[in-house]
């Protein structure tokens, strides 16, 4: 007995990859412009609804691993990892699962990220008010402060 030869499923890998940057780099407005699209392209093929549902799990499992890769616990952000799969079990459309990735799996995330990248922004302008206040009378450039902290003067 043969096994049933399907034809592969198409996974729009390239655009999940930008997905996912956006999502490591808490930018809010790419990753909103992405989900959408990535969502569409996987629902743009005919398939079962097994196969969509396995493809929308790969995409939540990508996405808990990009929680896991910015160092946070996805208990941290979520009451339980293994619910949230639950949950997209329950998901009928597409829409519907496109809008509970928005609001129960990336919104929690970005705002994490976006409160860590605020607070580390913060940290650097008083690391660097601190300096001027205690260097004002020094030659004081771009240069000297990023080096005493350890970062590049152009970045």
């Amino acid at each position: 007995m043969q096994p049933e030869q399907g034809v592969p499923q198409y996974y729009p890998d390239a655009l999940e990859q930008h997905l996912l940057g956006a999502l490591k780099l808490a930018d809010r407005e790419q990753a909103e412009r992405l989900l959408p699209q990535l969502i569409a392209a996987i629902a743009a093929d005919e398939r079962t609804h097994e196969a969509y549902f396995m493809s929308f799990v790969r995409l939540l499992l990508q996405m808990l691993q990009a929680v896991k890769d910015a160092g946070v616990n996805p208990n941290q952000l979520y009451a339980a990892e293994q619910e949230l799969y639950i949950q997209l079990f329950r998901l009928k459309t597409a829409k519907q699962v496109e809008m509970w990735l928005q609001n129960a799996v990336m919104s929690p995330l970005l705002q994490l990220l976006e409160q860590r990248r605020d607070e580390q922004y913060q940290s650097i302008s008083s690391e660097i008010i601190r300096q001027i206040e205690t260097s004002f009378d020094t030659d004081l450039t771009l240069e000297v402060c990023a080096r005493r902290m350890n970062y590049s003067p152009t970045t």
